[in-house]
């Protein structure tokens, strides 16, 4: 089972008990989630741009406990994988990154704004070819499933 960017959506006890009634039983769980360098210039004042036409998303700050997933009784405690990765965007494609949120104005006054921010960025620290790198770093939890008979009963 993975969850992909999706797993502070869920009610933490339910998901995990049909997680675990529906692996496969060499199955694992594995929980993902694609954090934005702020390391990284560009992609530090990509969040600035964002921060500075909404505030801080409160999705963006939903906190994800790792143990959680062997206090539930059913997984083990999970083994952490960090990658960094990075997404080459052009002009447009550092707009259309933006607006891709579900979170993100797309009219008015505060894209007209975010647009503005955006696009300075874009100028001050494209490359020669016109494109920016936005770094990110993937963290993914890998948990495998305690024995349906050691499982506390709910």
């Amino acid at each position: 089972v993975l969850c992909a960017q999706s797993f502070h959506w869920f009610r933490v006890p339910e998901a995990l008990a049909e997680f675990h009634r529906v692996l496969a039983p060499a199955g694992r769980l594995a929980i993902m989630w694609n954090s934005r360098d702020r390391s990284d210039p560009l992609t530090l004042g990509y969040v600035q741009a964002l921060h500075a036409v909404q505030g801080e998303h409160p999705v963006e700050t939903m906190p994800f406990d790792p143990q959680a997933l062997a206090k539930s009784g059913r997984f083990a405690a999970p083994r952490a994988v960090r990658v960094p990765h990075r997404q080459v965007l052009d002009r447009d494609g550092l707009i259309g990154r933006a607006t891709s949120a579900s979170y993100v104005p797309r009219e008015g006054e505060r894209f007209r704004r975010l647009c503005e921010l955006l696009l300075a960025l874009w100028e001050r620290e494209r490359d020669s070819e016109g494109r920016v790198t936005m770094r990110y770093v993937t963290e993914v939890y890998v948990a495998e499933p305690r024995e349906a008979g050691s499982v506390p009963a709910r």
